[in-house]
C-alpha cells in the first residue's frame, strides 16, 4: 500500500466516529506535506525490490516495504544511491522467535527519510527501535508514524534524540505506550496524535509537554478518566508559551464526566472536540474561548440541559455540533447570543448549532423567541427537528401567539 493510502487508511479509522462531511475538520491534515497529494508517481529508475518505490515528481521518493526482513531492507539501500527519501514505510516482518521485531541501527545505510511509518500487522508484537536505527534522518524527518504495535520496548528518548525538524508523532491503534512521557528534546514539534492506544494511564509525569510549543493536541480513544486528563492538560497549562501555542485539542471517545477546567488557558484554542465521552449537564462558563472558535465537537456526549453562559467567546464562524444528545429544549438564554453572533458573519462565513437527533419539545412557548420573534435566527440552526418529526423550519410562528 502506497504512503499516501496507508496514511489516509489510519486516519480513517482515527476519526471513524465522524457522521457527516460536515464534521472534523481534517483540512489541516490534507495540506500537510507529510501526505503526498500528487496522484503522478512515476517508476523509480533504481531497483528497490522486494520493496515497492514510486517516484513522486513533487516530493520524491516513497518506498514501501510490506513484510521485507531488515537485513533485506539495509542491503536495498546499500546498492540504491538516493539519499533523500520523501517517505520510507515498513509493515514490519514476522519475529524470527517470540513475538519481538527490532529495527536494527542504521536501517537505510546512511540514507535518510523525510517520513518514517511503522506498522505492526499484530497488535502483541513488540517494537523496538534502535537509537541509531534512523540517525541520519535526524535532520530531516518531520513525520513519525506508527500502528498496531506493542510499544513497551520503545524507547522515545534514545531513537528521537536530535530530531531537530519533526514536527509530528501520530500512534495509533497500539499498546502500552507510556515511554512517550520520555520524549527527548524536539523543538519543532507541534503537532502530538496518540488515538485508540492504551498505556496512556500509566504515564506518572507529563511534564514533558510543557517544553514543547504544540499547535495540535489529539487524544482521541484513549480511555482517558477526568483525572488523565487533567494531569495531561495541567502539564501543558503550566507553560505559558505551551499553553499560548495550542490551537485544536481532541479528547473524544474518552471517559470525561465534565469538561476539563484548563480550557481557559489555551489563549489561541479554536477547536475543540469532547464527543463521545459522558457530560449530562454544561455549567455556566463551561466553555470560554479567547480566540474566534472554528469547531466545538459535543456530540454522544448525554447532554440534557445547558446553563445559560455555557458557551463564551467569539462565535461568529463557529460551528458547535450538539448531534445525539438529550436535549429537549432550545432555550433563549442560552442560545440567543450565540445564533445572532453566527448571522451577523458576511460571505457565508457564518456559525452553526447542529441539533440533529435530539428530543426536542415544541408544544410549549420555550420556542418562541425564534420561531415567533426572530425567525432569521434559523439560518444559524441545523437539522432540528422536534420530538413529534416536525423541523423547525416548518413550524407555524401562529402557533405562539398567545405565548408572553
Amino acid at each position: 500500500m502506497e504512503t499516501a493510502a496507508i496514511l489516509f487508511f489510519y486516519l480513517c479509522i482515527t476519526l471513524s466516529f465522524v457522521k457527516s462531511a460536515s464534521g472534523r475538520n481534517i483540512e489541516w491534515w490534507a495540506s500537510d506535506k507529510s501526505i503526498s497529494q500528487n496522484a503522478d508517481r512515476n517508476p523509480c529508475v533504481e531497483d528497490y525490490s522486494p520493496c515497492n518505490c514510486n517516484d513522486n515528481p513533487s516530493y520524491g521518493l516513497e518506498i514501501t516495504c510490506e513484510g521485507v526482513d531488515v537485513l533485506v531492507v539495509r542491503d536495498i539501500f546499500s546498492r540504491t544511491t538516493t539519499n533523500d527519501l520523501f517517505s520510507f514505510q515498513l509493515t514490519v516482518p514476522s519475529p524470527t522467535g517470540g513475538n519481538v521485531i527490532s529495527i536494527p541501527a542504521d536501517l537505510l545505510n546512511g540514507k535518510r527519510a523525510g517520513n518514517i511509518l511503522l506498522n505492526c500487522p499484530f497488535p502483541d508484537w513488540q517494537l523496538a527501535i534502535d537509537a541509531d536505527a534512523f540517525r541520519p534522518s535526524s535532520g530531516l524527518t518531520f513525520f513519525f508514524f506508527t500502528a498496531g504495535c506493542d510499544l513497551t520496548l520503545l524507547d522515545f528518548a534514545s531513537f528521537l534524540d536530535g530530531f531537530l525538524s519533526l514536527a509530528t508523532i501520530f500512534i495509533s491503534q497500539s499498546s502500552n505506550v507510556q515511554g512517550i512521557q520520555n520524549l527527548p528534546a524536539l523543538p519543532s514539534l507541534d503537532q502530538l496524535i496518540v488515538t485508540y492506544t492504551t498505556g496512556l494511564e500509566k504515564v506518572t509525569d507529563f511534564s514533558g509537554l510543557g517544553n514543547v510549543q504544540l499547535r495540535r493536541l489529539l487524544l482521541n480513544g484513549n480511555q482517558l478518566s477526568d483525572q488523565m486528563a487533567d494531569n495531561i492538560l495541567n502539564s501543558v497549562a503550566s507553560s505559558s508559551s505551551a499553553a499560548g501555542a495550542l490551537e485544536m485539542l481532541w479528547l473524544a471517545s474518552n471517559q470525561l464526566t465534565r469538561v476539563p477546567t484548563q480550557l481557559t488557558s489555551f489563549s489561541r484554542m479554536i477547536q475543540l472536540d469532547l464527543s463521545n465521552n459522558s457530560f449530562p449537564v454544561l455549567s455556566s462558563g463551561s466553555f470560554s474561548f479567547n480566540a474566534p472558535v472554528d469547531y466545538l465537537y459535543l456530540e454522544s456526549n448525554t447532554i440534557n440541559s445547558i446553563e445559560p453562559g455555557a458557551f463564551q467567546g467569539d462565535f461568529t464562524r463557529g460551528r458547535i455540533y450538539l448531534r445525539f444528545n438529550s436535549l429537549s429544549r432550545f432555550e433563549e438564554a442560552v442560545f440567543r447570543r450565540l445564533l445572532e453572533q453566527m448571522i451577523s458573519a458576511t460571505n457565508n462565513d457564518g456559525g452553526l448549532v447542529n441539533l440533529e437527533s435530539n428530543p426536542l419539545e415544541c408544544g410549549d412557548c420555550h420556542l418562541a423567541w425564534l420561531i415567533r420573534d426572530s425567525p432569521s435566527l434559523l439560518n444559524a440552526v441545523e437539522s432540528a427537528v422536534c420530538s413529534d418529526g416536525t423541523a423547525f423550519s416548518a413550524l407555524n410562528p401562529s402557533i405562539f401567539a398567545d405565548c408572553p
